[in-house]
């Protein structure tokens, strides 16, 4: 039996995101203008995670309200990609599971996101709920908006 290493999960830099992201999402984009959308003014942090200093998985959280909801503190997930090597081994999870730590630093009470059909048995297992209709994205097909809330726990 292969046994499989643990990858090594932290935040990087937008910068970093772009190679995988470009491989994985969006082959036909040049890499500046795959920055432009995780680079605004808005908060923002990116997720990665590592075997053997390899770049294995990502994703890009970003303060956004959707007008969708009326919950403040809303964060979009973008640009979840995994290398093809690397899949169905839980790394995403990983990613995403930090990516939820750290926005909960920030109060966030609703993440969202925009997903792939073919990803959405994905995003139901670490919590999202569908909402709406299926939207056919022009370059990347059909998606389905997503949502997970988070309950707000107060310390006293």
């Amino acid at each position: 039996m292969q046994t499989v290493e643990k990858p090594i999960v932290r935040l990087i830099h937008v910068d970093e995101t772009l190679p995988l992201r470009k491989m994985v999402l969006r082959p036909d984009l040049n890499l500046s203008k795959a920055r432009t959308p995780y680079a605004g003014k808005e908060k923002s942090f990116h997720v990665g995670a590592f075997i053997n200093e390899e770049l294995i998985a990502i994703a890009s959280f970003i303060e956004k309200q959707n007008p969708y909801w009326q919950e403040e503190r809303q964060w979009m997930l973008r640009g979840m990609a995994t290398h093809p090597k690397f899949r169905n081994a839980g790394h995403g999870t990983l990613v995403i599971l930090h990516g939820f730590r750290e926005i909960l630093k920030y109060k966030a009470r609703l993440v969202w996101c925009s997903a792939r059909l073919k990803a959405l048995p994905f995003y139901k297992r670490v919590g999202f709920n569908s909402v709406g209709k299926v939207v056919n994205h022009k370059n990347s097909g059909p998606h389905q908006l997503l949502y997970r809330r988070f309950i707000p726990i107060y310390a006293k």
